[in-house]
């Protein structure tokens, strides 16, 4: 079970998630399609689509006060497979790496927690997914995950990790 300081920051971490997410879609629904960002390259989504790769340098920066390296949260996003992504926001890497730099500059902003600049993205069975109390997977609604990815999960859940799933309105 997790004490009230855990449940307290997991219910701000999803407060801020949500008002970051609330950010994105308002900004791409007036038609910004926040292209005003220089790109310095682009990656393909699918087939012959593709889609602008950010830059770290569009966002705000900071350092990690000298003795605490190993003592922040770092956001972390679950890549996974799928199948029929034939959109964008059908995957683990919609918004990637924009909304999780920027949930990190908040959370940073906002709180007086140690956040890691950069984040993190790994798979389920990353020996590493228990390092990190809560975990971020975005575009679940075609999720494939092996046998090895769900008991890697069902262990992580049970020994109090916290996964934060977003189907962007599927």
């Amino acid at each position: 079970m997790l004490n009230k300081k855990t449940l307290s920051i997991c219910t701000i971490l999803f407060t801020l998630l949500a008002l970051a997410a609330a950010r994105s879609s308002f900004t791409i629904s007036r038609g910004s399609q926040r292209g005003t960002r220089n790109r310095s390259s682009m990656y393909p989504q699918r087939g012959s689509q593709f889609r602008n790769m950010s830059s770290r340098s569009d966002y705000p920066m900071w350092e990690i006060k000298d003795g605490f390296e190993d003592d922040v949260f770092t956001f972390v996003r679950i890549e996974y497979d799928s199948f029929n992504s034939a959109s964008w926001w059908d995957r683990w890497d919609n918004d990637f790496p924009d909304g999780d730099w920027n949930f990190s500059y908040r959370l940073h902003q906002m709180t007086s927690l140690n956040v890691d600049p950069y984040g993190k993205s790994i798979r389920l069975t990353d020996p590493d997914l228990f390092n990190y109390p809560f975990i971020y997977m975005a575009g679940v609604t075609n999720i494939i995950l092996s046998n090895q990815e769900k008991a890697a999960l069902r262990k992580y859940l049970l020994n109090g990790g916290f996964v934060m799933m977003d189907d962007f309105w599927s």
